[in-house]
């Protein structure tokens, strides 16, 4: 794995190029708009031209409380001198936007995920960060020698990205780097208790529908260790939403008591399932997730499943039931 290490590869990447496409991956959540965002601001101040991509929609409450998102897949080109993926496990993750990865003349990647072996020309990958944004922030502050690339937007920006991806410092992943980088951070003109409200707690009448109707179903395995939602299209249809309204709804899950692997089944087509997971200390949610050709970290992992949807429940259990058992022994 490549670590903190590899900056000065990274800023040597970045000095070389003028155009420069940013990439976030599929499904977009706070940490990779968080810290692509930040990362197109403060290259726009170093004097580069950044043009930033995603291939998905974020949720509503994300672009309201990200400043620049109406920024994302504004510009193209036909090529780059340097593409940078950011918060992005593998090729996959970047969906359509792997072309622009692909044509681009150098690469490079920026990100936290251990399932992540590197596919870029440099690769700065930091298992141990809470969230990519702390790998931004140090790396922004090597673009000059008194962070003089990182102001007040960067710094709001880096900040709601970290929170998202750390469930506001209330997950595992969180170490003393990851609160010294939220100091630095919140020295800024911002308010920070205002960002975790609007991206942690704020949800509309709708979306407290669609949780409410969704947990009250709620199914449990294992003696209790497994806890299992489902979102269906008639769920969504009933409430007016959509998938990105279930952002968070898994954590009522995983806390409770009893629950070790908490389980979220989204239906997003016909016979496919996109499944989040949620697991405490002993089970890693990504060996589960990897298991079904998915990833992601420890605590927090995800995967996509086609079939039926009995057989896909059936499937995700056993397999999580197996991990909890052989972290038993």
């Amino acid at each position: 794995m490549s670590n903190y290490a590899d900056f000065a590869k990274a800023k040597s990447l970045v000095d070389n190029a003028r155009h420069i496409a940013i990439i976030c991956h599929i499904s977009p959540d706070g940490d990779t708009l968080g810290s692509g965002l930040a990362l197109y601001n403060s290259l726009k101040m170093y004097g580069k031209i950044p043009y930033i991509f995603c291939n998905g929609e974020p949720s509503d409450s994300l672009k309201a409380s990200l400043p620049l998102s109406d920024r994302l897949n504004s510009v193209s080109r036909d090529a780059y001198d340097l593409a940078i993926a950011v918060d992005a496990a593998d090729r996959e993750r970047l969906g359509t936007c792997c072309e622009i990865f692909r044509r681009s003349k150098r690469t490079l990647v920026i990100d936290h995920h251990v399932s992540n072996k590197g596919f870029a020309s440099v690769n700065v990958i930091v298992p141990s960060a809470a969230a990519t944004a702390e790998i931004m922030y140090e790396f922004l502050m090597t673009l000059g020698s008194r962070g003089e690339y990182i102001d007040d937007t960067t710094a709001r920006l880096l900040y709601t990205a970290i929170v998202t991806d750390s469930g506001a410092f209330a997950f595992s992943s969180v170490t003393d780097h990851t609160h010294l980088v939220a100091s630095k951070l919140i020295s800024y003109d911002f308010v920070a208790s205002d960002i975790i409200y609007d991206v942690m707690r704020k949800k509309s009448k709708k979306a407290y529908e669609l949780s409410s109707r969704i947990l009250a179903r709620t199914k449990f395995y294992d003696n209790d260790r497994i806890g299992v939602i489902c979102f269906r299209k008639d769920d969504f249809k009933a409430t007016d939403t959509t998938a990105k309204d279930t952002e968070g709804i898994i954590v009522n899950v995983i806390n409770v008591d009893s629950v070790i692997v908490a389980i979220a089944i989204s239906e997003i087509a016909e016979n496919s399932y996109k499944i989040s997971l949620r697991t405490k200390e002993g089970v890693d949610a990504s060996e589960i997730a990897a298991f079904f050709g998915g990833g992601g970290h420890a605590r927090a992992a995800g995967l996509r499943i086609d079939g039926y949807f009995e057989d896909v429940v059936e499937k995700i259990v056993n397999r999580s039931s197996l991990e909890i058992e052989d972290s038993l022994r």
